[in-house]
């Protein structure tokens, strides 16, 4: 894929990646070359999946510091706020 080009994948892929993963029943690196997915696409995934369940591939979390506390340094006026 030329650089700059992104891929977009629908919510039942993105769970068919994480639970192949966590199945643990093939090697991580078949699973990458299987699905054609990077390996840190398939990690992040894994770990927003760890952290919020399903609801982490929903269409209706817009804000990406919804889905992860720790992109509230990218995103600094989205996510969790804290008492001044």
């Amino acid at each position: 894929m030329p650089k700059g080009e992104r891929k977009h994948y629908d919510k039942a892929f993105m769970l068919n990646a994480v639970y192949l993963m966590l199945s643990k029943t093939m090697p991580p690196k078949k699973i990458f070359q299987i699905l054609d997915v990077d390996r840190q696409t398939v990690y992040r995934w894994v770990s927003e999946f760890k952290a919020h369940g399903e609801a982490a591939f929903d269409k209706r979390l817009s804000c990406p510091a919804v889905r992860c506390v720790g992109c509230k340094r990218k995103w600094p006026i989205c996510g969790w706020r804290t008492k001044s």
